[in-house]
């Protein structure tokens, strides 16, 4: 769930809260997340082979390929938290009319979870290019260093 200001979760329609007194020890900095945050088996795998492509074994053909597959996520990643914030500014002002035109509220609601769905793809789609340019050892020991098991509900394929 998403934070913004005074830490409410998004969207609040209800008047701005009350502001305790800085003695109280709350902090209401936004809080984000990273694009990696989703879930578990959605991890920066990318960056990890990267960072641990000396016990990976990789080749200089594959640090180049997976710089490369960072990279263009990083790229794609600005874009759908740009188009999210504007989602989000859009679904701002519809709210503050009145009256609220709920069918434009869905359609912007629905457009924002597009987005968060897309940018979630796009994540895993980085993640099984990177995971395909591994061998098999490879592969095995990036599921070591990764420290985690898939759920018994995902398929061995669909593993990070």
């Amino acid at each position: 769930m998403r934070f913004y200001s005074y830490g409410v979760p998004y969207p609040y329609v209800g008047p701005a809260p009350s502001r305790p007194p800085p003695s109280a020890g709350y902090d209401y900095a936004p809080q984000r997340r990273t694009p990696a945050a989703e879930s578990d088996f959605e991890k920066p795998l990318v960056s990890l082979m990267l960072e641990r492509r000396a016990e990976l074994e990789l080749s200089p053909d594959q640090v180049e390929e997976l710089e490369r597959l960072r990279h263009e996520f990083e790229r794609e990643a600005i874009r759908f938290e740009a188009d999210l914030r504007i989602a989000e500014i859009d679904l701002q002002k519809l709210l503050k009319e009145e009256p609220v035109n709920l069918h434009k509220v869905e359609d912007a609601l629905r457009e924002i979870e597009r987005l968060r769905a897309d940018q979630r793809l796009a994540r895993i789609r980085a993640i099984e290019q990177g995971k395909a340019l591994l061998s098999a050892e490879q592969r095995e020991k990036l599921a070591n260093l990764a420290g985690s098991n898939p759920p018994p509900a995902v398929s061995e394929g669909a593993r990070y």
